[in-house]
This record gives structure tokens, sequence and C-alpha cells, in this order.
């Protein structure tokens, strides 16, 4: 009687299994690469001038949003200050607030 439940498949001998592929089979080729460019890249050619405008126009604009983030950064840096600041004073009245309150001396601490 077989130990293999009903629905599984059972296993067969190694030496007769041809519908299975082993792990080391589905290992892919290893690709060798000798150096030389295919031709299809050839014909890009050297970059023209429109090319360079373009360029000196996106570094330009590149340069612009540089200058707003770091602008936004700083505007952003000093509102976080501002309001740990804030968070500080508040905690700072609320001792004072605490300090300065008598206290009942019948009822309890806790």
């Amino acid at each position: 009687m077989s130990t293999w439940p009903k629905w599984g498949r059972q296993p067969t001998e190694p030496s007769t299994r041809t519908d299975e592929i082993s792990i080391v089979g589905m290992r892919a080729a290893p690709v060798h690469f000798d150096g030389r460019v295919p031709k299809s890249t050839a014909l890009v050619g050297r970059p023209s001038f429109d090319d360079h405008a373009e360029v000196a126009v996106l570094r330009t604009k590149l340069d612009e949003i540089r200058a707003q983030f770091d602008e936004l950064r700083a505007v952003s840096l000093a509102r976080q200050r501002a309001q740990a600041e804030l968070v500080g004073l508040h905690c700072e009245r609320a001792i004072q607030r605490a300090r300065a309150a008598e206290r009942d001396a019948s009822t309890p601490l806790h």
C-alpha cells in the first residue's frame, strides 16, 4: 500500500523521469561580450549643435529648479524650527501653570 496521497503524483525512479526539467537544466547559458558595439549604435553619430543648445536650455531650467528647491527647503526648515520652539513654549507654560496652582491637601496625589 502506498503512503502517498491519492491526489498527489507518486514519485518515480530518477532514471525513468523524462517529463520534468531539473533545476540545473533551467539555468541560462552565460552571455559572452567581446567588446564590439552593434552597428545600430554607430548610426547615432556625434551630437549636433541643436543637441548642445537643448542641453544648455535644460541645464538652465535644472539650475532654476534647484534654486527653487533650496529656497523651499530653507522655508520648510524655518517652519519646522518655529513649530518646535512653539511646542517648547507650550510645555514651559504648562509647567509654570502647574507650579502656580495650589494643591488641596485633602485630595490624594494619585
